[in-house]
């Protein structure tokens, strides 16, 4: 199994621990975006496995974003992947929306894009924004 662990403070900090989960990625108020490494391998494969966490800071404005394989690796008619660098394109255009605008824009992009292909598997998105 892979996860994404994490816990946000009002005060902006943001610190998560990464088990083979795809890299969340961080978009800065002022254009910036971050992928965020540090993943590890996936929870159970090994019986001596070890966890760290990252920490980052998280300025007003700042939106982070954490999703499922199901979203990037979503497929069209034309057997085409959505890709990770389309959602990020996407939140690059979104930066000034609340999470939840963002979350819906994404989910209508996703259903455009996919036309009448069939979902193969789940899709998950987390949408995390500081405020002030």
């Amino acid at each position: 199994a892979t996860l994404v662990l994490g816990r946000a403070t009002r005060e902006g900090e943001v610190e998560m621990c990464n088990a083979g989960h795809l890299e969340p990625m961080l978009f800065r108020q002022d254009g910036g975006v971050e992928s965020l490494d540090g993943a590890a391998a996936p929870i159970g494969l090994f019986r001596q496995q070890t966890f760290h966490s990252t920490r980052v800071q998280l300025s007003p404005g700042d939106t982070l974003v954490l999703y499922s394989d199901g979203i990037s690796e979503a497929r069209n008619a034309r057997d085409e992947e959505y890709g990770s660098e389309r959602l990020a394109d996407l939140f690059r255009l979104c930066t000034a929306l609340t999470p939840a605008s963002a979350v819906t824009a994404c989910i209508k992009d996703l259903i455009d894009f996919r036309g009448n292909a069939r979902q193969a598997d789940d899709q998950a998105l987390l949408v995390l924004q500081r405020t002030a």
